[in-house]
Formats: C-alpha cells, structure tokens, sequence
C-alpha cells in the first residue's frame, strides 16, 4: 500500500512539475513582447524593405526582405531552421516543355484564324431577313413587351433579341420563348431599387439603436487601445528631399512635423529648397504583447451587445 501511494505522490509531482511549466510557457508567451523592426530605403536605385521579429531575447528571429525579390529565414541561436529566397530564381524548362507550349501556340493560331473567316452569330442572323421582314420583326417584338429600336440609314439597330442571340446562339423560336418568360429589364431595376430602398431603411433603424451602438463603440475603443499598444515606438534614420517649387518643399516640411510628434524619434531630415531629390531612409521598432489582443478578444465576446450585432449582421447577409 505505501508502495503505491508513493507512486501517486511521484506521478502527482511530475504533473504539477509538467503544469507549472506550461503555465509558465504560457505565461511567457503572452506577457513577453515580440519585438518588431522596420526597415526602408527609397533613392534613385529603387525601394527596399525588411522587417525583423525577435522574441526572448532576440533567441527567435523571423526576416523578411524584398529587394528584387523576396528573401526570408527564421533563426533560433544564430542557426537557421529554414531558408526562402526567390532573388534570382529561374525556372528550368524541359525541351518537352519548349515542344508543348510551341504547339500550344500554333492551336491557338490556327483557332484564332478559323474565328476571325467564320461568320458571326449577328451576319448570319441579319443576311435571314430583308428590311421589311426586320421592320415586321421589330413590331412583333415591340408587342411582345421589347423596347423600341430606331432604324435608320436601312440598318436596323440591334435589337434585346439580337444581344441575347449574340450572347448565347439561340435560334429565334428559342429566344421567343426565353423573352416572354424573363422579366423585362426595367422591372429587374425596379425590384433591385426597392431591395437597396429597404436596406437602407433597415441600417437607418439598427444605426439608431442604442444597443447597436454601444456595441461599435466598444470595438472601436478595443481597436483604438490595440493599435495604441502596437503602434511603431520608436523612428530613427535620415530623410533628404527637395521639390522643383520651394514653397511645396515647405509645406511637407510642415506636415512631417506634425506627424513626427506620434514618435520617439531620432530622425534627421534635410530639406532642399535649391534641388530636386529624394533620398530615405528609415527604421521603424515597436513591441506586441499578446496578452493586450487576448484580453480585447475576452471582453469582445463577453459582450452581450456584440454577440447581438454579430448575429444580426449574419443574419442580414
């Protein structure tokens, strides 16, 4: 008997041991902040940007870079587990490759010349009737519930029968039917102007109601406090520019200035009042802690008038 309560004991330790680590791994994870970095280069020679993601410590890091191409590794202790790099990849073609896409090639040649010396679907219908029979055409159609065509200069103007000929082949007796089944096309307007009509009604009413509302405005703050925490921290690097009319330099001056004060940065810029040129250079640092997103996710779906929004929306669609 204490021989097996002294296994339980043991096999008790190691699920605490094993518990306590998750819960320390999970813990780690969602208070440890990945950490991000930006970079951008724009000149005369073209653009470029990399990013880096470092997490515990910079022990995992995740690059990715486009310039001419899109390069990417991911790196733990300096050894990399796997490698992606498409800059100067080319794809080895077979001579079978070569041999099937000529004749493929030649096919299309071929059928390309056999549509263009074939009649189309319009000629032969209008080479079956004479003017009179047109006209006599055009009046049964009109009784039929058709709009009205102009003939002019002994053409007769495409007609709906002839769109829809043109568009499917069908034969006259065929179209005929097709025509008195189908709605005419100013009914199908109509129905869809009263669908929109409706619509609107029903996002005016939900718009309004308060329930609605403070449903959006909860996502909102939720978002607002998520970007506040994932928003770039830090901008370093130098930027040169210059515009043919000086006053135009002045006023990006002016802008940047103002857009500058979101950040902690250590940013040199040169203006040139004198020259045309363009020369950045850019590093952008800032953190995430899943913690911020898991906590937005709780109370969003905790949230009895949000689940009530959601259910509409779907509903709706």
């Amino acid at each position: 008997m204490a021989i097996f309560l002294l296994i339980l004991k043991i096999i008790g330790i190691i699920l605490l041991i094993i518990l306590g680590i998750v819960i320390f791994l999970l813990l780690i994870l969602l208070f440890m902040p990945f950490r991000y970095r930006i970079k951008g280069n724009y000149n005369r020679e073209g653009f470029k940007l990399s990013g880096d993601v470092f997490y515990f410590f910079k022990v995992l890091n995740y690059h990715i870079a486009f310039d001419n191409g899109m390069t990417s590794f991911l790196r733990i202790l300096n050894f990399k587990l796997f490698e992606d790099n498409d800059e100067n990849e080319e794809e080895e073609i077979s001579e079978d490759e070569v041999k099937e896409s000529i004749k493929k090639e030649e096919l299309e040649s071929e059928v390309s010349k056999e549509e263009v010396t074939k009649p189309t679907k319009k000629e032969e219908f209008k080479s079956e009737f004479s003017e009179e029979e047109a006209k006599k055409l055009l009046e049964d159609a009109n009784k039929a519930g058709n709009y009205t065509e102009v003939i002019s200069d002994q053409k007769v103007e495409e007609t709906v029968l002839e769109k829809d000929l043109n568009k499917e082949g069908l034969d006259k007796e065929d179209l005929d039917k097709k025509v008195k089944k189908e709605k005419p096309f100013y009914i199908k307007i109509r129905d869809k102007l009263l669908d929109l009509k409706n619509k609107k009604e029903t996002l005016s009413k939900e718009f309004n109601d308060k329930r609605n509302r403070r449903a959006v405005k909860l996502l909102y703050e939720r978002l607002k406090k998520l970007l506040k925490h994932y928003f770039p921290k830090k901008l370093s690097g130098n930027i040169e520019f210059g515009f043919s009319e000086p006053n135009l330099t002045g006023e990006v001056l002016g802008y940047m200035s103002i857009f500058l004060g979101l950040f902690e940065h250590k940013l040199e810029i040169v203006p040139y009042f004198n020259k045309q040129i363009m020369d950045i250079d850019l590093n952008l640092e800032g953190r995430v802690r899943l913690i911020h997103l898991l906590i937005a996710i709780i109370v969003i779906i905790l949230s009895k008038d949000v689940r009530r929004l959601y259910k509409k929306i779907k509903a709706w669609r």
